[in-house]
């Protein structure tokens, strides 16, 4: 099931192009291509963009409400 998330995030991403490929406006939204900027830039390969932490905070926010609300569903169902 993680592939099938992972790999088209990926692709939508750019993450097979590389820190030279070119970026279009969209592909800082998606959570991947945050995150591989960050590590590109960690090692060496390309400035850190100042969009990309700012994605990837917005991202964990969002996840984050996510688990909690599936979190407190689980947890109001199961043991009423």
């Amino acid at each position: 099931m993680a592939n099938f998330v992972y790999l088209p995030l990926a692709y939508a991403g750019g993450l097979w192009s590389g820190p030279d490929g070119s970026d279009s406006g969209y592909r800082i939204l998606i959570p991947t291509r945050a995150w591989a900027q960050t590590v590109w830039a960690a090692v060496g390969a390309g400035p850190l963009p100042s969009d990309a932490p700012l994605a990837l905070s917005v991202w964990t926010m969002a996840f984050g409400a996510l688990a909690a609300w599936a979190y407190r569903r689980d947890e109001g169902e199961r043991f009423r």
